[in-house]
């Protein structure tokens, strides 16, 4: 009990304030009282054999009937469809995340069909992209004077 860092035998209860000795993760639980909480009781009843071989023989059971068998398919692939279009969208940002939108169907032309590699792909489209910078300033230098043109042009 001596020094700065030391506490007393009773505060003695884990980083989440836990007093549930039987859990798997005793400083991640934030359950009070005796037992375990709801996740680890859940991961050791599953831990034994005879609740899982009850588990399966009821699902066995259940999906035996056609209609179940065919509603529980028909579930399965309308939750998948949003999963697998999440899951592109995140692939596409780990891999051309760099790449701006606009400029994506060209950079896999590039590597795709021209076989360039990534890096070489990448140096074409960030010269395309300061090249259409550059037009766009033109073009709005252009249009500024144009303008003052009409404006001189409009006055008395």
């Amino acid at each position: 009990m001596n020094g700065a860092n030391s506490a007393p035998a009773s505060m003695d209860v884990g980083a989440a304030g836990n007093l549930r000795p039987n859990c798997m993760k005793k400083d991640a639980c934030d359950s009070r009282g005796p037992g375990r909480c709801r996740r680890c009781a859940h991961i050791e009843t599953m831990k034994r054999p005879e609740v899982r071989a009850k588990i399966s023989a009821s699902q066995k059971a259940r999906l035996a009937d056609p209609l179940v068998r065919a509603r529980h398919a028909e579930t399965a692939r309308a939750n998948l469809a949003p999963h697998r279009a999440s899951s592109g969208r995140k692939r596409t940002l780990r891999m051309i995340g760099h790449i701006p939108e606009a400029y994506r169907d060209e950079y896999r032309r590039l590597v795709n069909t021209k076989k360039l590699t990534s890096a070489e792909a990448r140096a074409v489209i960030e010269a395309e992209m300061q090249a259409e910078g550059k037009r766009e300033v033109a073009r709005n230098a252009a249009a500024m004077r144009e303008k003052h043109q009409r404006d001189l042009a409009s006055r008395y």
